[in-house]
């Protein structure tokens, strides 16, 4: 194992002045307001800044650039966005042409993106590991290069690039935390740290629903999981790769999994309190240190956000719930009788405690409203707690009933 993890280091390393005009050095830093949150240092490594949006462009250039030397013309991927446009960005600026085969139900974004790219998407499958099998077939008859989207110590040390990044600007990190699908990100990673700091911990983050490469971990023998559901499609893989789950079991300390629900509070701090746009796969890891998965106390905690391609819909709907959530944005079902002033006397409730009204809708022919009463749905925002518990005391004192949904 020993002359594997020498090589993928010595392979990131010469990676990382090859690559260094194609891609970005992203940002490594502090944030005051999630530090303060969390009680100890915590630093982040924005890959959402990345060209293409994720870490991906890194280990997709690394071996297209592998492949270009060795006389490859053209290559083929499978991914369910980030990698499909890495490898489309790479193929482009390398002269190289591409065909990528994406899930059917990759997002529109990402899969526009990787078309203005000039790569030549096809979509085939539900899920990554339906369009890898189709990608592989495609590679096998065609007779081009397959850039697999992790399991290929190319792609591996390409993403090791950001492991030299992080200790060109800091030492002394107690922990890392790597969000993981297939494991190609925290191989790489871990195997730099684990040559350059073995002191730092690295803590790899998957989902409760896709939690295989954690499972295997435990287990010491890879696991295929049963398909299921997540907002983290990046890092929603099924079974571990042969290659990283080698180099993993090598480099990594420890696996935690976090929820959807989880995960989206991390994407609306994120948003709200360090300006940044995060997709779910990349929060992963910060909603592992803001639930508290592991007990660092007081350290130096390094958090990589992998990814910022969100679709906007989704966007919008993690606002939206996480506003809820907090109890920021509620919806008010009030009973009222169907007569003049009705609605005004609650309007001037939500005026009395300087609550915004969002959306607001009047009922009175459904057949479930009494013929004499109206009901009206009311979605205001709330500045704090006890503004609802103020809005709601006025509007029974009123002698109208109401719920909250």
């Amino acid at each position: 194992m020993g002359s594997l993890l020498d090589e993928i280091f010595e392979l990131s390393k010469n990676a990382s002045e090859t690559m260094s005009s194609f891609i970005h050095k992203t940002p490594f830093t502090r944030s005051e307001s999630i530090s303060s949150i969390v009680g100890t240092e915590v630093l982040l490594k924005l890959e959402n800044l990345q060209k293409t949006g994720s870490f991906k462009a890194r280990g997709a250039l690394n071996a297209c650039i592998a492949a270009k030397k060795e006389g490859v013309k053209e290559v083929v991927a499978a991914s369910a966005g980030n990698h499909a446009q890495g490898v489309a960005f790479a193929a482009r600026m390398l002269g190289m042409r591409c065909t990528i085969f994406m899930p059917e139900f990759s997002y529109p974004n990402k899969i526009e993106a990787t078309r203005n790219y000039g790569a030549n998407v096809i979509l085939a499958g539900e899920t990554y590991d339906d369009a890898n099998a189709y990608a592989l077939e495609y590679a096998r008859t065609r007779g081009v290069r397959m850039i697999h989207a992790f399991d290929d110590k190319h792609v591996v040390s390409g993403q090791g690039t950001i492991g030299f990044e992080i200790l060109s600007e800091t030492r002394g990190l107690d922990y890392l935390f790597v969000p993981v699908g297939g494991g190609g990100l925290i191989s790489g990673i871990g195997t730099v740290f684990k040559k350059l700091s073995p002191e730092t911990k690295i803590i790899g983050v998957q989902t409760n629903s896709y939690p295989a490469f954690a499972e295997s971990f435990k287990q010491g023998r890879i696991i295929d999981l049963v398909r299921s559901y997540s907002i983290a499609d990046g890092i929603s893989v099924k079974k571990p790769g042969d290659l990283t789950f080698k180099i993993a079991s090598e480099v990594v300390d420890d696996f935690v999994t976090v929820s959807d629900e989880e995960i989206m509070r991390a994407m609306f701090l994120l948003l709200e309190r360090a300006k940044m746009v995060a997709e779910p796969a990349g929060a992963a890891s910060l909603a592992a240190v803001l639930c508290n998965k592991v007990d660092f106390k007081q350290g130096r905690v390094g958090v990589v956000i992998s990814g910022g391609n969100i679709n906007p819909l989704l966007l919008a709907r993690v606002i939206t719930q996480s506003l809820r959530q907090e109890g920021r944005i509620v919806r008010l079902i009030v009973t009222i009788p169907d007569r003049s002033g009705s609605l005004r006397t609650v309007l001037e409730c939500i005026s009395r405690v300087k609550a915004n009204i969002v959306d607001l809708i009047h009922l009175r022919n459904e057949p479930w409203i009494p013929p004499a009463m109206a009901t009206v749905e009311i979605v205001v925002e709330v500045a704090r707690g006890e503004t609802l518990e103020e809005l709601g005391r006025c509007i029974e004192n009123k002698g109208f009933s109401y719920r909250i949904l």
